[in-house]
């Protein structure tokens, strides 16, 4: 009888591994307000993992504003969230710098992008993050994960060709927004935001129509440019409590409204004359709602959202670099952070790593 060995053995190629850096620097809040850059090990990747040395970080204004001045109510979501020490940062572009076991696909020198936070170095499971193809700019590709979660929100708001918009709040999640709004084929798209400057980006990046919410009969200039419908999809970005009764009242009878911006605060809202009666849709929109796994029932995932955005700036088709406002060094965050509480013409700020 003849024994067959099946433990065939076959020579894989060497992993190259650079010199390891002995700790990787992270950007804490340690309380309100006050910003560390701390130390941990790193180790070696494991199977199926990848050492990443990150490029650029995006600051995602809402959020981690609200971390950083701790200005909420206590018992509240962000007083659970938010418990200090926190570490801020939910997207960032990287360069593999080594592959662990068993890793195809990746190699070092490679630029990809993960959900992770501001830091210097990451280990992380090769499933988890994406390839950047050479020639889409880390500029650009550091938007990934609030454009994934702009896509995923307008999927919520089932905006359909033709819809009129109305995106309240035009900070950075409310300028993305306006141009993923325009490649999605909504119009009219109205931009709403106190700050004249934030309007100006709007009308560059695809609102046919901006206002000021204290602007003389605000809701009839809403009225007038839909053709007396008022608006199929409105947008709340702003976070801001006091700002969503108003946004119902522009959401045309049978409309949708979808929250996306996190209010810091309790809203006091009456839901007989602002939603049941005009039989509105009311929905939230989280970004890390987006479903992990493709089903018939949820077939656009956090992966194919994220694909789609990095195939719409590859063909030329989505512009967003231009909203990068500021720059600062990783060393420098706590300026960062500082600059965006206190100006309002700052919107998109990157952490540089290199």
């Amino acid at each position: 009888m003849t024994t067959v060995d099946n433990s065939i053995e076959t020579a894989s190629a060497p992993v190259a591994q650079p010199a390891q850096p002995l700790a990787t620097s992270r950007v804490a809040f340690v309380g309100p307000r006050k910003v560390e850059l701390v130390e941990e090990p790193i180790g070696q990747p494991g199977a199926g993992e990848l050492l990443l040395r990150t490029l650029l970080s995006l600051i995602t204004p809402g959020t981690e504003l609200t971390l950083y001045s701790g200005d909420y109510e206590p018992g509240s979501f962000w007083a659970e969230f938010g418990r200090y020490p926190c570490y801020p940062g939910f997207g960032q572009v990287a360069h593999v710098a080594a592959v662990g076991p068993g890793v195809v696909g990746f190699a070092p020198g490679d630029v990809v992008l993960t959900s992770l936070g501001h830091r210097s170095h990451s280990i992380i499971n090769a499933d988890r993050v994406m390839p950047v193809h050479h020639d889409v700019y880390p500029e650009e590709a550091v938007f990934h994960t609030l454009a994934a979660g702009v896509l995923h929100s307008l999927r919520v708001g089932q905006l359909s060709l033709g819809d009129s918009v109305v995106v309240v709040g035009l900070g950075l999640l409310g300028q993305v927004t306006i141009r993923l709004a325009r490649v999605a084929g909504a119009r009219p798209i109205i931009g709403v935001d106190l700050i004249a400057e934030r309007r100006r980006l709007a009308r560059a990046g695809g609102a046919t129509s901006t206002l000021s919410p204290d602007s003389a009969g605000f809701g009839a200039q809403i009225g007038l440019i839909t053709g007396g419908r008022m608006a199929d999809v409105v947008f709340e970005m702003t976070g801001s409590a006091e700002a969503i009764p108003t946004a119902l009242a522009l959401v045309r009878p049978g409309g949708r409204y979808v929250q996306v911006g996190c209010p810091r605060n309790k809203s006091e809202v009456d839901f007989t004359s602002s939603v049941v009666i005009p039989s509105i849709s009311v929905c939230g929109a989280l970004f890390a709602s987006q479903p992990d796994e493709e089903t018939s029932a949820t077939p656009w995932t956090r992966h194919r959202n994220t694909d789609l955005f990095l195939s719409l700036v590859q063909d030329g088709t989505l512009n967003l670099d231009s909203l990068i406002t500021h720059r600062f060094s990783w060393r420098d965050a706590a300026s960062a952070y500082a600059l965006l509480e206190s100006e309002p013409s700052a919107l998109g700020v990157v952490l540089d790593w290199s």
